[in-house]
């Protein structure tokens, strides 16, 4: 059995400067072991393995052990919609069932507010200065991320409805309300993902 999981909702900070994630415009305010799974798994989806062991690691790095085990700390997320899993025998089935649900949505992104949190990095926290630069890349995008990206722009869709939107007429016409059957749902399934691990999009339900 493979189960994937990922964040939902985007952080920001509070006005008293605390870190909040914003899940359809609902504020939701985390413990400091909650948050530290929700940014370990923010533009990233790991197996349970891979959550795990990146947080017992970071725990210990940041010397915020907590009393409760992490289990407890990541059903808290899932109970609460702030992250989510899906499982199955096989990897991209399990990848099609975490993600079938949820809405991408771009993530805001302008040159001027780049260069001031490069500069806020670089002077403020000290960050050394290619260290500060490479958080700003931008990877060239395959011509089929491209055109996701224009179709996200153009209109919201669940993941679902991507990957209907984008199918031939055949699969549209003899299984309409199957996606999970499409001929084009594992391509959606990758360009999504790729968008998602190179910070273009977040998830929300």
């Amino acid at each position: 059995m493979v189960t994937f999981y990922t964040a939902i909702g985007i952080c920001k900070l509070s006005k008293h400067k605390i870190p909040t994630i914003i899940v359809q415009e609902e504020e939701y305010g985390l413990g400091a072991q909650e948050f530290l799974i929700w940014s370990i798994l923010a533009f990233r989806i790991l197996t349970y393995k891979e959550l795990r062991d990146a947080f017992y690691e970071k725990e210990r790095e940041l010397h915020i052990l907590g009393e409760a085990e992490f289990d407890d700390y990541l059903n808290r997320l899932l109970h609460r919609g702030l992250a989510a899993s899906g499982s199955s025998e096989v990897g991209i089935d399990a990848l099609y069932l975490l993600l079938e649900g949820l809405q991408p949505k771009l993530v805001p992104r302008s040159p001027v507010t780049d260069f001031f949190c490069f500069l806020q990095l670089w002077i403020l926290k000290k960050v050394p200065f290619r260290m500060a630069a490479s958080s700003f890349y931008t990877e060239r995008l395959s011509h089929r991320e491209k055109k996701m990206l224009s179709l996200l722009r153009s209109r919201a869709c669940s993941i679902n409805e991507l990957i209907t939107a984008t199918a031939s007429a055949e699969d549209r016409q003899n299984c309409p309300d199957t996606p999970f059957f499409f001929a084009n749902r594992d391509p959606v399934l990758i360009v999504i993902s790729n968008l998602y691990l190179k910070q273009f999009l977040t998830f929300h339900p």
